[in-house]
């Protein structure tokens, strides 16, 4: 019989509830069959790490002895039923047992975490494909709609906001010091378009097609929070007192800066988020069961966080071409084609299709001018490629072998 904490170096356990290997869940399903005495203990290992999504790389041995304490400390406290009611309450018992484990261990990690407040929750209803227009939403819920394909939307240090260098909003509640609070307002960049936003701070981001960004009209506290869903280039103003934190949907990650210029690549589509650091330095934080880990990054070098993993990956990149995009230019060196098909999408709001015959995986080596027509653009990434494409309608192109 193994103990707790066996269970939690064993690679095919973590595997299994994981489910990253075929014969690992196979092994372990079969394994729960054959002793039956150890499922309780197996299944609320599996229950507290699957909602926590830690892996066994995460846990240092400390962590994993104090999950191992809880799951039998009240296990052994646990009475034995007598009889058919008794069973029947200490089956109420032990449901309760698994609410009371999970909320004991849970507690210690949201409590951790830097991500108190999700700002997330409404955020995805905002349907990019269905807007035409930029679209800035006050605290006081009020819209503002901005026709310019590029604008420009600027706060002072009072949280007055100025539009495109002409147009003052009637900001009342962002004006009012009394606010001890802070007050967000979220920025929804469509397909097609482009924005930038300088924060109360000083600050200034630069918003990709196809992103929404919340941020507060005046910082307030000891931290300068914002929130991202998208791809944006930060120019943060210094602050060694009130650190620069970027939180995206992935709850266990964030970035926290003093004042740098970085780029964060964080569509929802996408299977890994990408921080790649121009200047300064910044820190990946991963949120853990019990605490956090930071991991420091110097100009040169890219950040890529597995969504599904959770790790992190460091390598170094030519910071110069994940930039560029804010001058309107898109340069990749061995990029696949469907990672520079995305982008194309989101820049000219359309549809690419790709042939079910064509490996959209390759990787091609080039640069594209979004001044330029979509037509010159789809010509130049299938002749990197060496397909085709043709047009289905309006907005619809298909990508095909070139036979």
């Amino acid at each position: 019989m193994k103990k707790n904490l066996e269970y939690l170096e064993d690679k095919t356990f973590l595997d299994w509830i994981y489910e990253t290997n075929p014969d690992s869940i196979v092994f372990w399903e079969n394994y729960i069959k054959s002793n039956s005495k150890e499922k309780n203990s197996i299944m609320q290992l599996k229950a507290i790490l699957k909602v926590v999504k830690s892996e066994e790389s995460k846990l240092t041995r400390d962590e994993k002895q104090k999950i191992i304490e809880q799951v039998n400390f009240r296990i052994h406290n646990l009475k034995k039923p007598k009889s058919k009611y008794r069973i029947l309450r200490s089956g109420l018992k032990y449901a309760a047992l698994i609410v009371i484990l999970l909320s004991t261990t849970l507690f210690y990690y949201f409590y951790n975490s830097t991500n108190n407040i999700k700002p997330f929750s409404n955020i995805n209803s905002y349907a990019l494909d269905s807007i035409a227009e930029t679209k800035l939403i006050v605290a006081k819920g009020e819209e503002y709609l901005i026709s310019e394909k590029e604008s420009l939307i600027e706060y002072d240090e009072a949280g007055e906001v100025i539009l495109n260098k002409k147009d003052t909003l009637n900001n009342t509640l962002a004006s009012n010091n009394k606010i001890e609070k802070e007050v967000l307002n979220t920025l929804v960049v469509p397909y097609g378009k482009r924005s930038i936003v300088k924060l109360s701070d000083g600050s200034i981001v630069h918003l990709n097609a196809g992103t929404q960004f919340i941020f507060p009209e005046k910082f307030i506290g000891n931290k300068r929070v914002v929130y991202l869903l998208g791809e944006a280039f930060f120019e943060v103003e210094k602050n060694k007192d009130k650190p620069f934190i970027v939180k995206t949907v992935e709850d266990e990650f964030s970035i926290e800066v003093l004042g740098t210029k970085f780029n964060v690549s964080a569509y929802d589509t996408d299977a890994s988020i990408l921080t790649v650091l121009a200047e300064g330095s910044v820190n990946i934080v991963k949120d853990k069961l019990f605490g956090s880990e930071k991991i420091r990054m110097v100009p040169g070098e890219l950040a890529a966080w597995n969504n599904k993993s959770k790790d992190v990956l460091l390598k170094k990149v030519n910071t110069h071409d994940y930039i560029l995009w804010t001058k309107g230019v898109i340069q990749f060196e061995s990029q696949s084609l469907i990672d520079v098909v995305k982008k194309v999408e989101r820049f000219y709001n359309i549809k690419i299709e790709f042939d079910k015959t064509l490996n959209s995986n390759i990787n091609i080596t080039g640069k594209l001018f979004l001044t330029d027509s979509i037509h010159k653009t789809l010509k130049n990434i299938v002749t990197a490629a060496s397909c085709k494409y043709e047009k289905k309608n309006s907005n619809t192109y298909k990508i095909l072998q070139d036979i």
